[in-house]
C-alpha cells in the first residue's frame, strides 16, 4: 500500500514540475511580447479570404426596334423584351433614349431657326435648322431615335413645303417615319399642309420593310458611347396575315464580326422565350462558379475550426491531449493504490477482550 502512495506522489510531483517549467518559460518571454489570450468558448472560425471584386458586366446598347409603318407589331414591347433577355444573360442593357439624352445635352436648339421663320426669312430658318440637324446626326441621333433630331427635321420639312419643295419635304418626312413608324403629328402643332404631307407619307410607307442600319455604323456608335455591344431588331413583314420575322443585328464595338439572328416570334405569350433563345446564340451564359475549397497548406479533419484547422502554435501543456494523459495517469494510479490496499489486507478474526465486547482493529 505504501508503494502505491509513493507512485501516486511521484506522478503528481512530475505533473506539477512540468506545469511549473512551462509557466517559467512563459514568464521568460520578453516584456514587449504580446500576451497570449485564450478565448473562451468554441474556437473562432478561420477568417475567409476577401472576395475578389466582381468584374464589370458587359454593356449592350439596345436601339429602338424598326418595324414597318402601320404594322401590328409593337416595337416598344420588343425593346423591353430585348433588354430583359440581355439582363437575364448577365449583361447590362443601356437604353438608347438615355444615351441619346446624355449625348445631346450640348446640342443647339431651334430658337434661331424659329426667329428667322417668324421674320419670313425662310432661307435663314432652313440654314439654322440644318445646322441643328447636323449636330444631332453627329451624335448618331438617327440611330438613337433622338427627339431633338425629329423636331429639327419636321421643322425643315415645313420650311421646304413653304418654299414649294414638296419632293424634298416628302423624303425628309419618310426618314422621320422610318425611325419612328408609330409617330403621329398633333394638329395643334402643325399646319394643314404639313399634316397632309405626313398622311401621304404614312400611306406610301405602309407595310414596307424597314431598312436595317449598317453594321459598321452600329459598331462605330458602340465605340462612341463606350459599350461592348449594340443590338437592334428589324421586323420583316410576310405575305401571310400576322406572320413575320424579327431579325436581330448584334455587332460588337470592337473588331469582332457582327451576327444576325432570325426569330420567329409566334404567339405573343412566347415572344420572350423566342428572343432569349436567339440571344443565347450570341451571348451564351457563363459557366457556374466553382465552390471555393479550403485555403492551401491547411490540414482538414482535425478538431478546431469548422474547416478542421489545428492550431500548432498552442502551448503543449494547454492542449487537450496533455491533460487527458495526465487525468488517465492520475485515475489509474489512484485505482491501483486502492486496489493494492484491499488486496494486501489480511483477514483478521475478532479478538475477545473483557466480558464479550468485540471490536475490529484499525
Amino acid at each position: 500500500m505504501r508503494s502505491s502512495y509513493v507512485c501516486l506522489s511521484v506522478i503528481l510531483c512530475l505533473t506539477a514540475s512540468l506545469v511549473a517549467a512551462a509557466q517559467t518559460e512563459d514568464e521568460a518571454r520578453p516584456a514587449d511580447a504580446p500576451p497570449v489570450v485564450e478565448a473562451e468558448g468554441p474556437p473562432a472560425p478561420a477568417a475567409e479570404p476577401a472576395a475578389e471584386p466582381l468584374e464589370e458586366r458587359e454593356q449592350v446598347l439596345v436601339l429602338p426596334t424598326r418595324v414597318p409603318v402601320g404594322s401590328g407589331v409593337d416595337g416598344a414591347t420588343l425593346d423591353v423584351l430585348l433588354a430583359s433577355a440581355l439582363q437575364e444573360l448577365g449583361l447590362d442593357p443601356r437604353d438608347a433614349e438615355v444615351v441619346s439624352r446624355e449625348l445631346d445635352e450640348s446640342a443647339p436648339g431651334l430658337d434661331a431657326a424659329r426667329d428667322a421663320y417668324l421674320n419670313m426669312n425662310l432661307e435663314g430658318a432652313l440654314e439654322h435648322a440644318t445646322a441643328v440637324r447636323g449636330a444631332h446626326l453627329a451624335h448618331r441621333g438617327d440611330l438613337l431615335g433622338d427627339d431633338g433630331l425629329t423636331e429639327a427635321e419636321l421643322f425643315m420639312a415645313q420650311v421646304l413645303i413653304d418654299q414649294g419643295r414638296q419632293n424634298e419635304a416628302a423624303e425628309l418626312a419618310a426618314e422621320v417615319l422610318a425611325r419612328e413608324p408609330s409617330l403621329r403629328l398633333d394638329p395643334a402643332d402643325h399646319s394643314q399642309t404639313m399634316l397632309a404631307l405626313w398622311s401621304a407619307t404614312v400611306l406610301g410607307q405602309r407595310g414596307r420593310d424597314p431598312t436595317a442600319p449598317g453594321e459598321g455604323e452600329l459598331a462605330e456608335l458602340g465605340r462612341e458611347v463606350e459599350v461592348d455591344w449594340v443590338v437592334v431588331g428589324v421586323w420583316r413583314e410576310r405575305e401571310e396575315a400576322g406572320a413575320g420575322m424579327l431579325v436581330l443585328v448584334v455587332p460588337a464595338a470592337g473588331e469582332e464580326a457582327p451576327s444576325r439572328h432570325q426569330v420567329a416570334l409566334g404567339q405573343r405569350s412566347r415572344w420572350a422565350g423566342a428572343v432569349r433563345t436567339a440571344l443565347l446564340e450570341r451571348f451564351p451564359p457563363p459557366p457556374p462558379p466553382t465552390p471555393p475549397g479550403p485555403p492551401p497548406g491547411i490540414p482538414s479533419g482535425g478538431p478546431g475550426d469548422p474547416n478542421g484547422q489545428v492550431d500548432d502554435d498552442r502551448e503543449w501543456y494547454k492542449t487537450w491531449w496533455f491533460w487527458t494523459i495526465v487525468g488517465a495517469v492520475v485515475v489509474g494510479g489512484t485505482a491501483g493504490a486502492i486496489g493494492g490496499y484491499y488486496s494486501t489486507r489480511e483477514e483478521q478474526t475478532p479478538e475477545t477482550v473483557g466480558e464479550g465486547d468485540v471490536f475490529w482493529p484499525d
